[in-house]
């Protein structure tokens, strides 16, 4: 995307008319109040002030008044014509003042002026961000500010050219010209630049950037919905509240530091700039417009920097903010979604680091817009190539101090450690601060050095993160795939890396159900039975009930009868017609049932042989269907020999 010169010049005659003003104002107003009114410096100091006490009040009531008031000529052209209509008004009667030494008429006429200026000063300036693209706004300030100096030129060159010699000149003729300039500047910006034409062609030509570089519009909406769905109340609830929240206050410092900067700066500014007319006449002994002549100089000197400037600020100033955030699951979701707009306009890079799930920790929206990288833990080679660096090298490891490490102990570290280099570095600093030097003169890493420095193999096991999912889903399968020694090996692993007792028994009811069922139904008792037994007794002990509980399920007979009944049952009714219940089974113990003709013509059961009789029970739609289907193992063998049997009996009977 590229910026519209001509487009931005032209709305820079704005800034131009006013910039051409306030070099008048500055260099001429001082004078006449001195010279031709005879003020002294602290009355003179005090008027040139009343510009900046109008503006504080001034500025943001004409600024606001512009954002909410929408014209058929826009936003902020109805306040830049009328303004500079009243203010060129108003700017005619300061000669006829000054030449009447009319005090009051000049005072008054000339906070009219002010009061006309504030009028169009912020629309003015907020003319330009309204219709430049955000990413082109450091060039398109350049343009303005350099259209801006070419008016305080003009102003200068008039001064130098129509300001004579003598305490009081004719200064009619540059108020005429400036008065000229600024309605000649605001007729060119009205007839060339339609506000409304002007932004809606500058919002097509951003949707039409977006979409050529993949962000449309349409899938940034899309995009959001899914947001919306995905949040939860809990999620919106932390939104609004981190809404309400003030900003931090890092964000606080650093305006309160760079509103303070241009406080300063135009504190300065305006000192030099409203005395310098007077400064050049009393020390130089300028005459007339000659001080224009210097500030000339520094004026063509900004011109000149002005565009340079704005390209680097485009490309220095607007540089992409690497922002890494370390534990980045530790951002509740509301600090995560303040992120998210940084992140989509590019204000920031965001690199985000966490030893937890991403897919469980951090807010879709972000993942989304994320390339994700899995670190992997260090292998038994990489871990050996770190502590023999950590030993050998003198000017980022402990190389000075002369160690040196067996292979076996090396070995030994880089196994128990466990792809952990922190626990290994940690180990071996520790062994070489600890360990006496021999007679050689070198301290000597041994293998019981090195077991007694790590004191114990360390163990990759977080209860949220993915070591924990790995593990109770190995642990599951070597239940139900027969291994007893497998199941209660990530039993133990589980029980010493503190696993809440608890978490485990539920598995191992479930795995009982699930991957057992009816195959042996003792499993499933066996497996709560344990599950109240640890709640009473806790640990220790309680890993030998649940080493019970975990080998019996593991050795009993498998069936997932039971789960695949149900997962059937649950299929037929999530996708077909909830069909009646059949009219014979239907509740017949009220009054009146029989006459709605429920429960006519069911059945008993007990009441014939074996307690069975065929009758239909599913409903009609589904009459046939086959949810529950017995295995050949355990107890469900038996169980498909009792329908076995009690079939063919009643077809005896019949």
């Amino acid at each position: 995307m590229k910026l519209n010169y001509k487009r931005t010049f032209l709305i820079g005659l704005a800034f131009l008319s006013i910039s051409a003003f306030w070099q008048m104002y500055d260099n001429i107003i001082p004078l006449m109040l001195q010279n031709t009114f005879g003020l002294g410096e602290t009355i003179t100091g005090a008027l040139m002030a009343a510009d900046n006490v109008f503006a504080l009040f001034l500025l943001p009531v004409f600024g606001t008044l512009s954002d909410k008031v929408d014209t058929g000529f826009g936003k902020r052209m109805p306040f830049i014509v009328l303004g500079t209509l009243l203010a060129v008004s108003f700017l005619m009667l300061l000669p006829i003042a000054d030449e009447k030494v009319h005090l009051p008429l000049f005072i008054g006429a000339l906070f009219a002026i002010l009061v006309s200026m504030g009028l169009y000063r912020s629309p003015a300036v907020a003319l330009m961000p309204d219709l430049t693209p955000n990413k082109l706004r450091s060039k398109g300030n350049a343009v303005i500010n350099l259209m801006g100096a070419v008016g305080g030129v003009y102003t200068l060159i008039m001064i130098k050219v129509l300001v004579k010699s003598g305490d009081r000149p004719d200064y009619r003729p540059l108020f005429i010209s400036l008065a000229a300039l600024m309605i000649g500047a605001v007729l060119v910006l009205v007839l060339t630049i339609n506000e409304r034409k002007v932004k809606a062609k500058v919002a097509a030509e951003v949707a039409a950037y977006e979409k050529e570089n993949g962000i449309s519009e349409e899938g940034a909406a899309l995009e959001q919905t899914e947001i919306n769905k995905t949040k939860t109340e809990e999620v919106a609830n932390e939104d609004a509240a981190a809404t309400k929240k003030a900003m931090p206050k890092d964000v606080k410092r650093s305006i309160f530091f760079l509103l303070a900067s241009i406080f300063l700066w135009f504190t300065a500014y305006n000192a030099v700039t409203t005395a310098f007319s007077r400064y050049t006449k009393v020390v130089w002994h300028l005459e007339g417009g000659g001080f224009a002549d210097c500030l000339m100089v520094a004026t063509v000197a900004a011109i000149i920097s002005y565009i340079p400037i704005g390209n680097l600020a485009s490309k220095v100033g607007r540089k992409k903010t690497i922002l890494f955030v370390d534990e980045i699951h530790r951002f509740n979701k509301g600090q995560q979604d303040y992120l998210l707009p940084f992140v989509e306009d590019g204000t920031i890079i965001l690199i985000g680091a966490t030893t937890e799930n991403p897919y469980f920790e951090v807010n879709s929206a972000l993942l989304s817009r994320s390339i994700i990288f899995e670190l992997k833990k260090l292998d038994k080679e990489d871990i050996k190539i770190l502590l023999l660096r950590a030993v050998n090298d003198v000017e980022k490891g402990m190389g000075s101090f002369k160690a040196e490490i067996d292979e076996d102990a090396l070995e030994f570290l880089a196994d128990v450690c466990n792809g952990d280099a922190r626990a290994a570095l940690t180990a071996i600093e520790l062994g070489i601060l600890t360990t006496d030097r021999s007679e050689d003169g070198k301290i000597h890493i041994t293998i019981d050095v090195a077991s007694e420095c790590i004191q114990k193999r360390v163990i990759s096991y977080d209860k949220t993160g993915d070591n924990h999912y790995d593990t109770i889903s190995a642990f599951i399968k070597s239940m139900r795939g027969s291994d007893p020694d497998a199941a209660v090996y990530y039993l133990a692993r589980m029980l010493y890396a503190g696993e809440d007792i608890k978490f485990i028994a539920r598995r191992i009811m479930i795995c009982a159900s699930e991957d057992v069922g009816n195959a042996d139904p003792m499993a499933l008792v066996v497996a709560t039975s344990a599950s109240q037994a640890i709640e009473r007794i806790g640990m220790p002990e309680a890993q030998i009930i649940l080493s019970q509980a975990v080998t019996y399920v593991a050795c009993a007979p498998k069936s997932n009868a039971a789960y695949e009944a149900i997962g059937a049952a649950m299929s037929a009714v999530r996708n077909n017609v909830t069909p009646p219940v059949p009219t014979h089974l239907q509740d017949a113990h009220y009054k009146g049932a029989e006459k709605l003709g429920h429960g006519l013509g069911y059945k008993y059961a007990h009441a014939y042989p074996n307690h069975y009789v065929e009758q239909q029970y599913l409903p009609d739609a589904l009459v046939g269907t086959k949810f529950y289907e017995p295995t050949e193992m355990g107890y469900e063998k038996q169980i498909r020999e009792h329908f076995k049997q009690i079939k063919v009996k009643k077809n005896e009977y019949n």
